[in-house]
């Protein structure tokens, strides 16, 4: 061994100690575990939630990411969102404009099957009443993160219209 091969060793075995560097095992390159997954991809099952205490239970957060919106003139039950096999319609916001025009009229969320609800299985919210107006003003439930209302499983959502104001509907939903 050369002088220079001596003092290159010794370089390396100072900086080693200096840096505490483990000599005698290699280091494995980070793995990307169970839990990792790309934006719009399906959950993975070790994934870990952010939820909170629902009634003594933990309860995962929703987000809601789709969204519906709905213009009704006539007195009818319309479908918003439709059913997709067993998956429950869970909507985090709404946003509704009362009637438009000279006729007052009431609003309610409904869950149900069939074309349009045909079989209404769940009122999901309470009847809202609309005066008559030409100027009314929006409101609002929810963020679009956490859900105030969900369907039955295998229900659709849609809206129950008592009269022929117009009524404008914006909803943000997921399902699951």
């Amino acid at each position: 061994m050369t002088l220079k091969s001596i003092v290159l060793v010794g370089l390396l075995l100072s900086a080693a100690i200096c840096l505490n560097a483990d000599l005698s095992t290699s280091q494995p390159a980070p793995v990307i575990d169970a839990a990792t997954s790309a934006t719009g991809s399906a959950v993975p099952a070790k994934a870990t939630y952010i939820a909170g205490n629902g009634t003594a239970n933990l309860t995962g957060l929703t987000i809601c990411n789709t969204f519906a919106e709905l213009q009704m003139t006539t007195a009818t039950t319309t479908q918003i969102v439709a059913l997709s096999g067993s998956t429950k319609v869970r909507v985090c916001a709404i946003s509704v404009q009362g009637s438009t025009t000279s006729t007052a009229t009431t609003l309610k969320f409904v869950g149900g099957t069939g074309a349009a609800c045909a079989s209404v299985t769940s009122t999901l919210t309470p009847t809202w009443n609309f005066p008559a107006s030409t100027s009314a003003p929006p409101w609002g439930l929810g963020s679009g993160i956490g859900e105030i209302f969900q369907t039955n499983a295998a229900s659709a959502l849609c809206a129950t219209n008592s009269a022929a104001g117009t009524v404008n509907i914006f909803v943000t939903y997921t399902q699951y």
